[in-house]
């Protein structure tokens, strides 16, 4: 049996070579928008689905692990990964919308 290509399973999930070079900024978007381990390779054959499962949850982990020795989410980066709000140290994400006075904090 072939070993599954699994960068074409689940090009969502970063390599942990990416993970161990990312960001805080970064480590934060993955935390919040990774789906679960596993997703990316429902409906595939099982020999597939358990690599990447086995992959992703690994990958998952070392992310929660650094994430959470750098801090974790601060209020700032929070704030960051919200749509519809400005983060002004981050004027390069797109899809953020101008902040809107509604007349309340």
């Amino acid at each position: 049996m072939n070993t599954p290509n699994l960068r074409e399973a689940i090009p969502e999930y970063p390599t942990l070579a990416e993970v161990l070079k990312a960001t805080h900024f970064q480590l934060a978007k993955w935390y919040r928008f990774l789906p679960s381990p596993g997703t990316a390779a429902i409906g595939t054959e099982m020999p597939i689905f358990e690599a990447c499962l086995k992959e992703e949850a690994s990958v998952l982990t070392v992310i929660i692990q650094k994430f959470g020795d750098l801090g974790g989410f601060t209020p700032e980066l929070s704030k960051a990964l919200t749509p519809g709000r400005v983060d002004p140290t981050r004027p390069d994400v797109p899809g953020l919308l101008p902040k809107v006075d509604r007349g309340y904090p």
